[in-house]
């Protein structure tokens, strides 16, 4: 009944749960059961092998029939479960199955737990990583809903984490007013410094521009938030044809003279700030090219090209390359 509340599992899964029954046991003749009887299992076709070590049940008709237990029993039988695995398996396991532990840690009623919410924060992390963005904005709030109410004080860090990236999630999602309700419980605590503030505000940024096609409001916010972290990008926004003028052939100087083996020797930044200065700029290249204003544009492109080769690669270098190389043969013809 157990095993059936886990849509595929793993031979040390099941290790975990048939250890269950009794902690005292033999951890090897435990596993000879659990590997007998998913052989058993194979036989009368119940389980299916669908990865190494890793297997699924073949009919949804197993599962139907555990599903007929009482709403509330099934709840509580599958948050001890995951609650199991999460204090049985080792770290590499749980990674593997983070999505199937961490789902029925969440269908019971845990408030007030710091570990289940820093799980919630691994799996809202790891969707985000593929994409699933609906899932990750869910695993966010279900760890939020157990923060404690002094989290600010102890455990500062995971509280910005997850308000963080549930903010990230229900603007990509365009759910703005949970978005803005998750970013104001952040502004409202004390001495929030600005590069921990930044990651809402670039998401914000982007939602401005991508989502709500509002370039010219776009590209103001990320001017100022330039300037916040101290990089004046333009002195008065009647300058910047003169200054985009003027960086053009400077940055196209910089990259012609460049030794070969340069950019070879380049490595990736990992100063958070400048990270976050390369992003401003990509969104800024983007919002003001979208707002007609392209010497700004070219500015922006510029910037981060030096920043390139000035500090070191992030993600969003090629763009900024391949872009300045759309300028270059667009304004000049230079095919060199």
């Amino acid at each position: 009944l157990i095993s059936t509340q886990i849509p595929t599992f793993r031979v040390g899964t099941l290790l975990v749960l048939w250890k269950m029954r009794d902690l005292s046991r033999d951890e090897s003749k435990v596993l000879n059961e659990v590997r007998s009887m998913l052989s058993k299992a194979k036989e009368e076709m119940l389980v299916e092998a669908c990865g190494d070590e890793l297997y699924q049940w073949v009919h949804d008709k197993v599962q139907e029939a555990a599903m007929t237990l009482d709403t509330t029993d099934l709840n509580a039988l599958q948050f001890r479960v995951g609650q199991q695995l999460f204090l049985g398996l080792d770290e590499n396991l749980l990674k593997e199955d983070l999505f199937n532990v961490i789902d029925l840690i969440n269908r019971g009623t845990e408030k007030d737990n710091i570990e289940f919410a820093e799980l919630n924060l691994r799996a809202a992390k790891k969707a985000r990583g593929i994409s699933a963005f609906e899932a990750s904005s869910t695993y966010a709030a279900k760890g939020i809903n157990m923060l404690r109410s002094d989290v600010w004080t102890m455990d500062r860090s995971l509280a910005l984490d997850l308000y963080t990236i549930g903010a990230q999630m229900q603007l990509i999602s365009g759910n703005l007013k949970i978005a803005d309700e998750y970013s104001n419980e952040i502004f409202k605590q004390e001495n929030v410094s600005v590069m921990e503030t930044l990651p809402l505000r670039i998401a914000r940024a982007w939602t401005l521009s991508s989502v709500e096609s509002k370039h010219v409001e776009a590209t103001e916010y990320v001017i100022n938030l330039l300037r916040e972290l101290g990089h004046n990008l333009i002195w008065r926004p009647s300058l910047a044809p003169a200054q985009a003028v003027s960086a053009f052939p400077r940055t196209l100087k910089l990259i012609k003279e460049a030794p070969k083996d340069f950019y070879k020797s380049l490595e990736i930044v990992t100063d958070p700030k400048q990270k976050a200065i390369s992003d401003l700029l990509h969104l800024l290249h983007y919002s003001s090219y979208m707002s007609g204003r392209l010497f700004l544009a070219a500015l922006s492109c510029c910037k981060d090209v030096e920043l390139t080769m000035k500090y070191g690669i992030t993600h969003n270098s090629a763009r900024s390359f391949c872009n300045l190389g759309g300028f270059v043969l667009h304004l000049q013809e230079d095919y060199g």
